[in-house]
């Protein structure tokens, strides 16, 4: 095994209860290929939450290794709310605030991710989604 999968084995053993698929993930970090790693968010609100934190840690370490984050910004599904209409919790979001929310989400990512391209990307999921690699 590589020295640089063990060091990202290890991290995830820090950090996580239990890696499903251990012996795929150690074959794939194995072959020196980048992988792509998707983390999807709604922004239903401006900021980021503590919730997020170990992810996005984690996802820097596989940035220093190589391997891209692909930041998934879920701007149709923020913008749906709830669509049976009974969750106060989920409302719906005008679009102008969806997209500041978005913007705010990148700004606080790329306190912890790199956003050199080579390693980060974002991606929308909304009908007219636009790729922008930051």
């Amino acid at each position: 095994m590589k020295a640089s999968t063990q060091a990202i084995l290890d991290k995830f053993a820090r950090t996580s209860e239990e890696v499903y698929a251990l012996d795929e993930l150690r074959e794939r970090l194995d072959t020196g290929r980048p992988l792509k790693v998707k983390y999807g968010v709604d922004v239903t609100a401006p900021f980021l939450h503590i919730g997020h934190a170990v992810n996005l840690w984690m996802f820097r370490e596989l940035q220093e290794h190589g391997h891209i984050i692909q930041f998934l910004i879920g701007d149709f599904t923020t913008r749906i709310g709830d669509p049976t209409g009974r969750s106060k919790v989920r409302p719906v979001i005008p679009q102008e605030e969806i997209e500041a929310n978005a913007q705010e989400f990148i700004r606080q990512v790329s306190m912890v991710l790199s956003t050199d391209p080579a390693v980060f990307e974002v991606r929308r999921q909304g009908p007219a989604a636009r790729h922008d690699s930051q």
